[in-house]
């Protein structure tokens, strides 16, 4: 599986015995799955819910699982690390399952990072809960005893709660098939982060009106609890899950209401497939066909060393709130047509808007694929800069391109534009998976530019990724 599927959300593909499975508890237990079309990896999957709306407004869904899988395992006298005594329910809960990775742990980072983010009447509206999920008491101890004094105030005012799961609860995990090809030790591995992720979700699900949760190796974004509570406030129409971060199952918010259900489903198929893909299984089934993402995103991962041993995990969210383009102005007004797939929430617009976020394709560009710039109005232009790939992807950069300026556009002539983009000059080829061109009217002479064109001349083996597109208009101040 690529490691790209991490980088902008994880792909809407439910495994045919997973599925099959999934008909039969359903046929059994009442609840019907949302019909769904297993093509639409695409740029469609941002979209509204649907749901059906009762006439008090609120969702119907399924009825509930009866959490008997689950369930019979939990034993909340053995859950407690610390005493807590029953706080009020607040608005939100962030569960953080930790484990010790092969060198040190990112875990006290993470906590710093919510604490000093949150201000203090936010912190009486949240609640921390850290799940130790190591099998050694001897590391647990020791993260326990750390949590214990740095934090002190928080664990005695019930903002930092720790828990950890009695061995039974494991009782009859197995290993996840090998549909994906994996190490057996990867697989023992995903099979065990589906039913931490059900432990500390069945423990939080009373806790608070919302529930999210993130990795123990993450920074946040400042003002990242208001932003999340004006996000939810946003809403027009019901959901099931918010997405706050991009990546894998962190910032996914769910009401608590909910969890039980999730935790349920991740135990369930805990051989079948991982937490990443079971939760946008989830969602359809209760009615939410799409990702609803927050853009910028509040969370972002900064682990490299995974707490599978000697996985590492260079992943990071091109939409945090804390990542800034180099070039951030206003770019002249335009509209963007590719002709490539758009993987999941990485859309054209985002390489020519100055928010956070990047263009990726989902596939490598033959030659003759295209992204288009299509100005609103006709434009004389001084610079263009486009930057392609990354540092954690320096492979999905545009080798093999060119870059074009149409001098003219005829009306209705591409069903796909307002416009076909015609009388191209070629501008620059693009060199280590960039263009800087500083002399274009030199290029164009007195012409004003109507379109901007980006041109694969041969194909290439990885996908490609715009990052930042730069139009400097005549008379503009370059930095």
């Amino acid at each position: 599986m690529s490691k790209r599927k991490w980088y902008c959300v994880s792909t809407l593909f439910v495994i045919s015995l997973g599925s099959l499975a999934l008909q039969i508890v359903f046929f059994f237990s009442g609840i019907h799955p949302v019909e769904r079309d297993v093509s639409s990896t695409n740029s469609n999957l941002i979209e509204e819910s649907h749901f059906e709306i009762s006439a008090t407004g609120t969702k119907n869904v399924p009825h509930k699982m009866n959490g008997s899988i689950v369930k019979r395992r939990w034993s909340p006298k053995k859950t407690f690390v610390f005493p807590v005594a029953k706080p009020e329910r607040k608005y939100l809960t962030i569960g953080i399952p930790t484990l010790k990775r092969s060198r040190g742990t990112y875990v006290f980072q993470t906590i710093e990072a919510l604490l000093n983010n949150t201000r203090d009447h936010e912190l009486r509206e949240l609640v921390i809960v850290v799940f130790l999920a190591d099998m050694d008491t001897a590391i647990k101890a020791a993260i326990r005893s750390e949590i214990r004094t740095k934090y002190e105030q928080y664990v005695n005012e019930t903002v930092l709660q720790v828990i950890e799961a009695p061995t039974s609860f494991y009782s009859g995990m197995s290993s996840t098939k090998n549909i994906y090809k994996y190490t057996e030790k990867h697989n023992i591995w995903k099979s065990k982060q589906n039913f931490d992720f059900a432990y500390i979700q069945l423990y939080s699900q009373n806790l608070s009106t919302y529930y999210m949760q993130i990795e123990d190796d993450v920074i946040v974004a400042q003002d990242y609890f208001a932003s999340i509570k004006a996000y939810i406030e946003e809403q027009k129409t019901p959901w099931v899950c918010l997405e706050f971060s991009i990546l894998g199952f962190i910032g996914k918010l769910y009401h608590s209401d909910d969890i039980d259900e999730l935790a349920e489903m991740l135990v369930l198929f805990h051989e079948y497939q991982p937490v990443d893909i079971t939760y946008i299984s989830f969602n359809k089934l209760l009615g939410q066909p799409g990702i609803r993402l927050r853009q910028p995103t509040l969370f972002q991962h900064i682990g490299h060393h995974s707490s599978l041993s000697g996985k590492i995990q260079k992943l990071q969210d091109p939409f945090f709130a804390g990542r800034v383009k180099k070039y951030k102005f206003e770019n002249p007004p335009a509209k963007i047509f590719t002709s490539l797939p758009v993987y999941l929430a990485c859309f054209p617009k985002l390489a020519y808007s100055k928010d956070n976020g990047v263009f990726w394709g989902r596939k490598a560009p033959e030659k003759g694929d295209s992204y288009t710039i299509l100005f609103d109005i006709p434009q004389t232009i001084d610079r263009i800069i486009v930057l392609s790939g990354d540092e954690n992807y320096p492979t999905d950069r545009i080798n093999n391109g060119v870059i074009q300026a149409s001098l003219s556009a005829e009306r209705n002539v591409n069903k796909n534009q307002e416009k076909s983009c015609t009388n191209d000059v070629d501008l620059a080829t693009f060199q280590n998976g960039t263009v800087d061109i500083g002399d274009v009217m030199l290029l164009v002479g007195d012409s004003q530019i109507h379109c901007l064109k980006i041109i694969i001349t041969k194909k290439q083996s990885e996908w490609i990724m715009i990052r930042e597109i730069a139009v400097f208009q005549h008379n503009t101040i370059h930095h």
